[in-house]
């Protein structure tokens, strides 16, 4: 019988194959135990036997999120991986069942239910609430902590008046609860009251500073601390210090923590790929606490690793503000790429990012992954050095920069100069900066008489087998918009052609190469012969049935590794047609 294989089958596999091999970095944000007591509810509303209760919020984007009975109990809970909010921002949230619909009437006024996640993830473990607040009342002491340090600086306070807290607790009288100086800190003023209500109950407040403050309200826009839609502060009816706030949440101006913040970054997939040599290579950190003047250059570790690089770095600002920072190899200035918004990783703004804690202290920032790269990055890694050949056509466009006047367009001829950026000393994803006179050796050479333009270029060992580049005429960023480049695999390691570009058609478009893939087979002979878009790290393997869990083999003289991939990418294989069905299927990094 002759080996079954239909392009539809090739398809589906390659599909199949590529997300089995595909690396996902999924570390935990934050681990929320939610926990509800449905007791008030039975007989009223809601019937253990046919409905469910869930939790719904920002942590899963308001969809559902099923509770578990505990222990034949009245009680529902279950632990959520929030990856979605941000390390110490505010995660909002409410309960819902099939037959109830969305809580409301609850203290909050039925608006979501609000929690402030840790600074620096970790776990959250809620205590029992009731649905819609709607249980039993249970007595518990609240210390509320209040800093008076700007309205005393600014003159519109006055102490021999005091400072009162009032709330959804104790009905929200003007009276309200008053509070005492502290004996170590006479800026700040706390009490403990009672809260006489449901267990875990969202409660409102607010303090009071008669008669020139009046009621706190002036909040700073987007107030993590504040109640968005009654625009109070919030917190859970358990027994609890509250942490110290600023009167409306404005802090002294000469009011500062001081923090030493321990920042370390893991160089193993660097070492192993080439890019990196401990005992040579330098890895550095550099943010907003120098105003990324400069970069910190970072120690090499031991203890917590071979490859573990760390620095202690002091933060003396504003409690609650962000930091942000980046890691950098050195020589060559190579930054660590990064997406631009990765909550699951602290990464905002296409940086890493974190909270400055509201208290003085010590932390320790990682071990981080440089680049967010593991292990499965491995194959990504040019493990040779590799001469790049690089060409684009230049016809058929007209040259706008700002090197000419910008009121006309003049069409493209050979008395311009052709220029790549994005390789800068050997270096993938390296940019020289842009304006003539700083192309350096990156000008391309003319094919003959044609408007086609090529140069070679040495990409060092280590480096990312995705290049991302882009062309110029006459040094300037003329190609296309910021940020819309070309983005190509080196499919083949010490000498490879890149396929023809067509300037300003990139990016986003159409010169945007895909990993590998475009698997085809037809039959030549007695052979089935093969292609496909190859590269180092991708190979065919093949299955004898698919019924049941299949069991792959590899071939790994497939390999790009292995094989000779052509200029453009294109490998090739023969294989004899034998008895028997076998599939076969196209896998590599992803």
């Amino acid at each position: 019988m002759k080996q079954k294989l239909s392009k539809g089958a090739v398809s589906r596999l390659l599909c199949i194959g590529a997300l089995a091999a595909s690396t996902t970095l999924a570390f935990a944000d934050t681990q929320i135990t939610f926990s509800i007591d449905m007791t008030s509810r039975i007989g009223v509303d809601f019937n253990p036997a046919t409905d469910k209760v869930a939790a719904r919020g920002t942590f899963n984007g308001y969809g559902e999120f099923d509770l578990v009975q505990s222990n034949s109990s009245n009680i529902y809970t279950n632990t959520f991986d929030d990856v979605l909010d941000t390390n110490g921002a505010q995660m909002q949230y409410k309960y819902w069942t099939t037959v109830g619909s969305w809580e409301s009437g609850n203290k909050a006024n039925g608006s979501n239910r609000r929690e402030l996640l840790p600074v620096l993830g970790g776990s959250l473990v809620l205590p029992v609430q009731s649905y819609i607040d709607s249980g039993p009342a249970s007595a518990h002491n609240v210390t509320f902590q209040v800093d008076m340090s700007e309205q005393s600086e600014l003159g519109t306070f006055n102490p021999s008046l005091g400072v009162v807290v009032t709330g959804s607790f104790n009905g929200w009288p003007n009276t309200g609860v008053t509070m005492v100086q502290d004996s170590s800190n006479t800026n700040i003023w706390k009490v403990t009251a009672p809260v006489n209500d449901a267990e875990g109950a969202f409660e409102n407040y607010k303090f009071l500073a008669p008669p020139l403050t009046g009621w706190e309200g002036a909040y700073p826009a987007g107030d993590l601390n504040v109640d968005g839609d009654s625009g109070n502060r919030f917190f859970d009816n358990v027994d609890q210090t509250l942490p110290v706030a600023f009167f409306n949440d404005i802090p002294f101006s000469a009011f500062t923590v001081t923090n030493n913040v321990k920042f370390v970054t893991d160089m193993s997939v660097q070492v192993a790929g080439g890019a990196f040599t401990n005992g040579f290579s330098q890895v550095e950190i550099h943010g907003d606490f120098n105003n990324w003047a400069s970069g910190v250059v970072l120690t090499n570790d031991s203890v917590i690793g071979p490859n573990a690089y760390s620095t202690i770095l002091t933060y003396v600002t504003a409690p609650g503000a962000n930091a942000n920072y980046k890691y950098v190899m050195q020589p060559g200035t190579v930054w660590e790429t990064l997406p631009n918004t990765d909550p699951a990783h602290n990464i905002a703004g296409g940086n890493r990012t974190f909270g400055i804690p509201h208290t003085s202290g010590s932390f320790t920032i990682g071990p981080d992954l440089f680049a967010l790269m593991d292990s499965n990055s491995l194959p990504d890694f040019n493990s040779t050095p590799t001469l790049v050949t690089f060409s684009v056509n230049m016809s058929n466009i007209v040259v706008t920069n700002t090197s000419f006047d910008p009121a006309q367009v003049y069409p493209f001829d050979p008395s311009h100069q052709v220029f790549i950026n994005g390789m800068a000393n050997g270096n993938a994803n390296s940019f020289w900066t842009w304006g003539i006179g700083n192309g350096g050796g990156y000008q391309m050479n003319q094919v003959g008489n044609s408007l086609i333009y090529s140069i070679a270029v040495l990409v060092n060992r280590g480096q990312p087998l995705n290049l991302t580049y882009k062309y110029s005429v006459d040094e300037a960023d003329d190609e296309a918009g910021f940020g819309d480049n070309h983005i190509r695999y080196i499919r083949s390691l010490g000498s490879y052609t890149m396929p023809l570009d067509v300037f300003g058609s990139q990016g986003q478009s159409a010169q945007s190469e895909i990993n590998f893939g475009n698997l085809t087979a037809t039959k030549s002979g007695k052979n089935l012969s093969f292609t496909w878009l190859g590269r180092p790290g991708v190979h065919l393997q093949t299955a004898t049935t698919l019924n049941g869990k299949a069991s792959w083999t590899p071939d790994l003289t497939t390999d790009g590794t292995n094989l000779i991939v052509a200029p453009g990418g294109m490998a090739s294989t023969n294989i004899p047609i034998g008895a028997g069905n076998k599939f076969f299927e196209l896998v590599g990094p992803q």
